[in-house]
């Protein structure tokens, strides 16, 4: 039966929290969703607690798949028979706050139909359970009256361009025609996602509500380790990005703000980390001049320099 959401949740060692995650969409004002939880070869009890709640609610559809990563899991998902419209992402250590978020969102897809619709969350400190910033808060007026390049400026310039999966919902049919994938085998593979859906898509929309809990530090999460799969993440997106004949500004200074991401990491490698990682910065610096911005401009230019690894320990020493 066809519904307006799949809504796909890739589920690995995360018993303490999967509940939470399922319950918080299960809660939604708007029950026009199916639900797809992707065990990835969880060890732990997540997978039965998926299966638990899947008893109760024939909206849930569980897979149990061998352990392959979030981006395996995430393709997986969207390989299988799906009867959403739009896709939406949802961390299964996240969860939403909001119990009227997908109505808000289904509200601004019936409205406009838009291929893209951006929305907000807060950024949770498990540790501190304290709220420490939000993603989002939009000019709707722009959003909705100016067009595609125009959003896409505004975004850029606003720090607002989205940085993660889990901030927007998507049309199925714009994924399956241009067969969008996550990169495997490398972490900030949503890079690649976001720099593909934004390029392909012709329109955008946004809710300007926080709608959604991005949770941080939590027991048993790397999020906040460097490794350089994230390098190699970045620069398959860059790599792929310059494969394209028509490049949009906007998106080429996504990707140099994703190469500062990089590029300060780099210091955090270990040394054999580093090996690799070296002639992969060395390729991708010129994402920073075409950025046309100052300050990548000169990011640029101090790395013809001294080199990139000086620019990576400056970066690491403004951090501290």
């Amino acid at each position: 039966m066809a519904v307006l959401f799949s809504i796909i949740i890739p589920v690995f060692k995360v018993e303490k929290y999967v509940g939470r995650c399922i319950e918080s969409v299960i809660n939604q004002s708007c029950k026009d969703w199916e639900m797809i939880l992707v065990d990835d070869g969880s060890p732990d009890r997540s997978g039965a607690i998926c299966e638990e709640y899947a008893k109760g609610d024939s909206r849930l559809t569980v897979y149990h798949f061998e352990n392959g990563g979030q981006a395996r899991a995430r393709n997986r998902a969207l390989d299988c028979p799906l009867n959403g419209e739009y896709i939406i992402f949802v961390d299964s250590d996240d969860y939403w706050e909001n119990s009227d978020g997908l109505q808000m969102i289904a509200d601004r897809i019936n409205d406009r139909h838009e291929d893209v619709v951006l929305y907000e969350g807060h950024t949770l400190d498990y540790v501190t359970n304290k709220k420490i910033k939000h993603r989002g808060e939009y000019d709707l007026e722009l959003i909705t009256n100016g067009n595609k390049i125009e959003t896409l400026n505004y975004l850029i310039k606003t720090n607002n361009f989205p940085g993660s999966a889990w901030i927007f919902t998507a049309k199925r049919e714009l994924i399956e025609e241009h067969c969008i994938r996550f990169p495997v085998d490398v972490s900030a593979e949503d890079f690649y996602w976001q720099s593909s859906l934004l390029y392909y898509a012709k329109t955008i929309g946004a809710v300007n509500n926080k709608l959604y809990i991005y949770v941080i530090n939590r027991d048993g999460s790397v999020t906040s380790k460097a490794h350089v799969s994230g390098i190699l993440g970045i620069h398959y997106a860059v790599e792929q990005w310059y494969k394209k004949s028509d490049r949009l500004l906007s998106i080429t200074q996504y990707l140099a703000y994703a190469y500062m991401i990089a590029l300060y990491n780099y210091g955090r490698l270990s040394p054999s980390e580093k090996q690799i990682a070296a002639p992969l910065l060395k390729a991708d610096k010129h994402v920073l001049w075409d950025a046309k911005n100052l300050v990548y401009r000169v990011a640029y230019i101090l790395i013809i320099i001294s080199g990139f690894k000086s620019i990576s320990y400056i970066l690491n020493a403004i951090k501290r």
